[in-house]
């Protein structure tokens, strides 16, 4: 049993004391921002009825005095302004594939308990931010679906939802990104952690579109054995999102199997940049904040039409 499998659904349960430390010193910012939204500032251009209510904050000189709550000040003795969703600099939807082929790990994790960790550690920073994440779990049907919200106890949610995830089915990515599409106005962040193998022909043409209206990051998580092959023995390799099996020399075909690999994560990375989509390969060995700087940083070194980054 791993320490995955005795998860209570707790935040500690998905990433720990150290690793949330450590992501306290980064930031994600976006190379292009919304219409409504300033960098480093958390004011809302709109005011309407239409907007939903988030949280409160105590009252500070500058905030808008329309916006006191005076039920919630007559309680507390002092005065609170209420906080809505399109105060936020920044909506962000995770996209986390669930397919099959998500389940497997040479590691101490499988690509898709990685993916979940990358997940929530994304979330942290931008809830830390007072940003807004959503989640959206996927394999051939789209779900489960968590909406963007910034309140201060949602990173529990979402750890929550990120924990019950598992793997099973085929993978239908583009499936989940018209999902994204279909509810969301307005500029957002939509990251997709995928190891994105059967994506189909459709693949790069529905990237460019979530590209025209949304920033797009496509993060690429393979187990280091899918990128080495470092198998000596004969071997069954079996399917993990359908029935076939092969048993195989893997000395014999080493060669082929790397070439096939390495032309796989050329397309996806060059699909993703002809898009206008970044790219980042994460290994499942690598730390899961040091993986969230890689792919920052591989961002703000970025050029037009998309960045590239691999660990």
């Amino acid at each position: 049993m791993t320490p995955w499998d005795r998860r209570t659904g707790s935040t500690s349960d998905l990433l720990d004391a150290e690793v949330l430390a450590r992501l306290n010193t980064i930031r994600i910012d976006t190379r292009r921002r919304s219409s409504n939204a300033l960098m480093g500032h958390h004011a809302s251009v709109n005011h309407g009825v239409s907007i939903e209510f988030a949280e409160h904050k105590e009252y500070s000189p500058g905030d808008d005095p329309r916006h006191i709550d005076w039920r919630a000040a007559g309680r507390q003795d002092r005065l609170y302004v209420k906080r809505f969703e399109d105060e936020t600099n920044l909506k962000c939807f995770l996209l986390v594939d669930t397919s099959g082929s998500m389940g497997y790990g040479s590691e101490a994790r499988t690509k898709l308990e990685y993916a979940a960790q990358i997940a929530g550690a994304i979330a942290f920073v931008l809830l830390q931010q007072t940003d807004s994440v959503g989640l959206l779990g996927f394999h051939s049907e789209v779900g489960p679906y968590v909406p963007p919200r910034s309140r201060s106890d949602h990173l529990q949610v979402l750890a929550s939802a990120l924990l019950d995830l598992q793997p099973s089915g085929t993978t239908s990515i583009e499936g989940a990104l018209e999902h994204v599409l279909e509810r969301t106005s307005g500029r957002s962040l939509v990251v997709v952690l995928s190891d994105f193998f059967d994506a189909s022909p459709r693949f790069g043409r529905i990237v460019r579109q979530v590209a025209k209206h949304h920033e797009i990051a496509l993060l690429h998580v393979l187990d280091p054995a899918e990128q080495s092959f470092p198998f000596d023995q004969v071997t069954l390799f079996q399917a993990m999102e359908g029935p076939e099996e092969v048993l195989a020399e893997p000395r014999v075909i080493r060669a082929t199997y790397l070439r096939e690999m390495n032309q796989f994560r050329e397309r996806v990375r060059r699909d993703a940049l002809q898009a206008g989509a970044d790219y980042c390969l994460l290994s499942t060995d690598v730390p899961i904040d040091a993986a969230i700087r890689t792919w920052r940083a591989g961002e703000s070194a970025g050029r037009e039409g998309g960045t590239s980054r691999a660990i």
